[in-house]
């Protein structure tokens, strides 16, 4: 049973920035239209190029350009295998930056939930200064389903849940919420939720514009009187989140990639198996054709001696009997002037 690629499906990036990670864009990729939505804003000319499909995997390119008028460009490989496993890489680059020369850019699969009770509270938000945060007197309020900040709902929010196993048997969760100024917002936002303690955090990167920031500018805290450490614990635990995140995406990216080889190599032996025989199959028919043809020539050949010697035989008895019936008819002469000469008187 092949795979369904008629599907829509929303990822949580990350992307490499150096020897750090941090969130990419808001990805929604829909299989089925060949359309792309990155940070609430549908890509022109996307390329969808499937490389390969078979029952167990499809490997499906997909690349766009900001010279076609985007705010990124992109060049990714996704992998798409039974029940829902799809994983992506690749390189990215926002604004007119040129893409890297190796891949900074890992996508996972995630639901898109609109149950935000988990994370009800009211976030002191925090920006940066100098090397370090402050607050900035604003509010982000999550109060399931509504959500506020700077007291002005936010509209058409995106939030996604991705769950990553681990090794040993534990799964972690990434809980990640979006906006931005395409739903009539008023800046464009991705940050993900922690636990710190017994109150709740969250990190991510807020901007104006289309270009997003590659590091993080935007935190906050249920905490009215946080621990003097609580930044760097969010952080900590975020860039945990963040690194089981992206082993997981690295080890089934790997898996997805050995398992296209394997479905690879697979049907080229089957492909080289099927040569193989049409090849002995031709060779076994041209070796038939060719002793039934010797075979032919040799019986024709041995008709032909045999009616040669015939037509020797035939022509020796012909000569044979010609010769003794001129034998005879010599004979039969000599006698006949035999007999004429003695009964001539004059002789």
């Amino acid at each position: 049973m092949s795979i369904n690629t008629s599907i829509r499906a929303n990822f949580i990036t990350y992307v490499k920035n150096g020897n750090s990670t941090s969130y990419g864009p808001n990805l929604l990729v829909d299989f089925a239209s060949q359309s792309i939505i990155v940070n609430g804003e549908t890509i022109k000319e996307p390329i969808f190029t499937t490389l390969m499909s078979y029952d167990t995997i499809v490997e499906i390119s997909i690349s766009w350009s900001a010279s076609s008028g985007n705010a990124s460009s992109a060049n990714l490989l996704f992998y798409i295998q039974p029940e829902d496993n799809i994983t992506g890489t690749g390189t990215y680059a926002t604004g007119s930056d040129t893409l890297p020369t190796e891949n900074n850019f890992t996508a996972m699969f995630a639901l898109a939930s609109t149950d935000l009770a988990a994370w009800n509270g009211a976030y002191n938000t925090y920006i940066p200064s100098g090397s370090s945060y402050k607050a900035d007197g604003n509010t982000l309020k999550v109060s399931n389903p509504a959500i506020t900040y700077k007291s002005k709902s936010i509209n058409q929010y995106i939030y996604l849940v991705q769950t990553t196993q681990q090794e040993d048997g534990t799964t972690t969760q990434t809980c990640q919420l979006s906006w931005f100024t395409s739903g009539g917002n008023d800046q464009n936002a991705i940050i993900g939720f922690s636990i710190s303690d017994e109150y709740y955090t969250f990190f991510g990167s807020k901007w104006d514009g289309e270009k997003q920031p590659t590091d993080y500018n935007f935190m906050g805290t249920t905490q009215p009187n946080p621990p003097s450490n609580w930044m760097v614990d969010a952080l900590l635990a975020l860039e945990g989140i963040e690194k089981s995140a992206e082993d997981a995406a690295e080890d089934a990216i790997h898996a997805a990639e050995d398992a296209a080889k394997d479905v690879a190599d697979g049907t080229k032996d089957a492909t080289d198996a099927t040569k193989n025989a049409a090849d002995e199959a031709v060779k076994a028919t041209e070796d038939a054709t060719k002793d039934a043809a010797d075979e032919a020539a040799k019986a024709a050949k041995d008709a032909a001696d045999e009616a040669k010697n015939a037509a020797d035989d035939a022509k020796n008895a012909a000569d044979g009997a010609a010769k003794e019936a001129k034998n005879a008819a010599d004979a039969a002469a000599k006698q006949a002037k035999n007999a004429a000469d003695a009964l001539n008187p004059f002789k």
